[in-house]
């Protein structure tokens, strides 16, 4: 028989209800001032099982003080706003492979998932990789489009169950002609890039008022230029939910050797030629329009920057998942 004392059962008792007291206090303090909450990115998707109160939602500040805010004061609120899940969903599931951001993350509760064989997805830029399809059509059997201006089909084996389209997506549609090529070693890259928005993509392949239950988005930082559109042309109330891969801030110029990527070197422009105001008021008036964040998957090592007043790593790509909860007011099927 092991015999423990009472006295230190009591201090060890009393230890952990101080600390647990102090986490609680901690953990509500920062959802309404936003503190940093570094001390809890160990485990950082726990959060995303809490019941979600939107009262007390971290909320991203008006156009006139982000306009006022310096780099850092940007980066900050940017980290604090993405950080705090909007949306509790029960049924995360990953679509694609988990340790890649070729997979996406998507809410399967009951009022979200894609009905199975009835449903729509469309997805913006692959660079002709399908795991996300493909996972989508083993899972769903949707009707998949998928969307990327860049390359070259000759020699590419697409699969049966991806309508692809050499079609990129944009604020406006026009030719982009000679655009510039991120992926530094991609040789196939294509000269002219026939540029649409999402309204008038829609509108030709004849799915007018008819759900998408998966609208993907990867587009190398042009998110910023083109979401402005797609939230205002009135298309969103048709949209289950979004995965969007998202570029935060200033850009960055990928560094090889021996062809092969070795690191990162911040530039001085941003991302969509976007300012990092704007792209926060992007992420506002995205929330202002019913979609909420459920799940983030930051891709980390690829441009982490380091900010100051208080020191912080900051991812700026992640990979972000939302639902839109005004499709919890709707009838299944509308």
């Amino acid at each position: 028989m092991v015999l423990v004392s009472r006295s230190f059962v009591s201090r060890n008792t009393y230890t952990l209800a101080i600390t647990t007291t102090l986490i609680v206090i901690l953990t509500a303090y920062g959802y309404n001032n936003g503190i940093s909450m570094s001390m809890f990115q160990h485990d950082r998707y726990s959060i995303f099982d809490r019941d979600i109160n939107e009262s007390l939602l971290y909320r991203i500040p008006s156009d006139n003080q982000l306009d006022g805010m310096d780099d850092n004061t940007l980066y900050h609120t940017f980290w604090k706003y993405i950080n705090l899940p909007q949306y509790r969903c029960y049924n995360r599931t990953r679509l694609g492979p988990t340790k890649s951001d070729k997979g996406k993350n998507i809410c399967a509760d009951d009022k979200f998932k894609p009905a199975p064989s009835s449903c729509l997805v469309y997805s913006f830029g692959s660079n002709f990789d399908f795991q996300f399809e493909e996972a989508v059509w083993r899972t769903y059997k949707c009707e998949i489009h998928t969307f990327d201006p860049s390359r070259s089909v000759t020699g590419v084996t697409i699969p049966n169950e991806v309508n692809f389209h050499l079609i990129g997506l944009s604020g406006k549609s026009y030719i982009r002609s000679s655009p510039e090529n991120w992926r530094t070693l991609q040789k196939e890259s294509r000269t002219d890039w026939k540029m649409q928005t999402l309204n008038e993509i829609i509108k030709s392949l004849n799915h007018t008022n008819r759900n998408i239950d998966i609208l993907k988005i990867d587009i190398e930082g042009w998110e910023w230029s083109t979401l402005p559109e797609i939230i205002t042309s009135g298309v969103l109330p048709y949209v289950k939910q979004i995965c969007i891969e998202i570029h935060f801030g200033y850009g960055f110029q990928v560094l090889y050797k021996a062809k092969k990527p070795v690191a990162v070197k911040f530039t001085s422009e941003k991302w969509g030629n976007v300012e990092i105001p704007d792209q926060l008021k992007v992420l506002r008036n995205l929330n202002d329009t019913g979609f909420r964040i459920f799940m983030i998957d930051p891709i980390r090592h690829w441009g982490t920057r380091h900010v100051h007043s208080p020191a912080l790593d900051v991812d700026t790509l992640m990979e972000l998942s939302l639902v839109n909860i005004n499709k919890l007011a709707i009838v299944p099927g509308s």
